[in-house]
């Protein structure tokens, strides 16, 4: 399947969360084409609410009480070659 296809079926088909690791351009695509398909499908803009629902009832219930990272982990994993080339391809994928 194309990954069109793929996310088209994956979403319909009751997934909640698509991962995409190390391809930034593909979890882009992902998102544009679920955005498009949702704004003429009116059956999949209410599956892709209902996981969201899901989702977030999930995260209010199990991360009520998260405050966020501390300071000192952060600065720890901050500024790490690997991580700054990945926030430059997002921004690099946003642009086109």
């Amino acid at each position: 399947f194309s990954l069109a296809e793929a996310v088209s079926r994956s979403v319909r088909a009751g997934v909640d969360v698509l991962l995409f690791c190390h391809e930034i351009e593909a979890a882009m695509q992902a998102f544009e084409h679920l955005c498009r398909e949702t704004e003429t499908e009116e059956r999949l803009r209410e599956r892709v609410e209902s996981s969201y629902q899901r989702i977030k009832r999930l995260k209010e219930r199990y991360l009520r009480s998260f405050r966020g990272v501390g300071e000192d982990l952060l600065t720890e994993h901050i500024g790490i070659t690997s991580h700054q080339k990945i926030v430059e391809e997002i921004i690099k994928a946003r642009e086109h």
